[in-house]
């Protein structure tokens, strides 16, 4: 029970890393905001939210399964290849749901 807890919050922490490493390049909200948006994200958008969950565990997974081997694969490019994958999931949500709606508002508010 404790070993499920604890592997229940890690991948919960990795979730929420991705969706607010992105939230944090992409809007300028402080920090209990872009927090309260990650989780939104990871409810309404929960195929990402398993894709961003998937490409992290297998990806940490191989690094240990192969690691003397993955040693230097992981020091030159792993992590930052990762978080590639992981913008290239997250971005289109966070466009369609924060950012869209907000320059849609931005427009009528400078419209009107």
């Amino acid at each position: 029970m404790v070993f499920a807890f604890g592997v229940f919050w890690a991948l919960f922490g990795f979730l929420l890393s991705g969706y607010v490493f992105i939230l944090l390049a992409m809007v300028n909200l402080p920090l209990k905001a872009l927090f309260k948006n990650a989780l939104i994200l990871i409810l309404t958008e929960w195929k990402t939210s398993l894709c961003v969950l998937a490409l992290t565990s297998l990806t940490m997974t191989a690094a240990a399964l192969l690691f003397p081997f993955s040693v230097p694969v992981l020091t030159l490019f792993l992590v930052a290849w990762v978080q590639l994958a992981l913008c290239c999931a997250i971005n289109e949500p966070v466009q369609k749901r924060i950012l869209t709606p907000f320059e849609k508002q931005q427009k009528q508010t400078h419209a009107g």
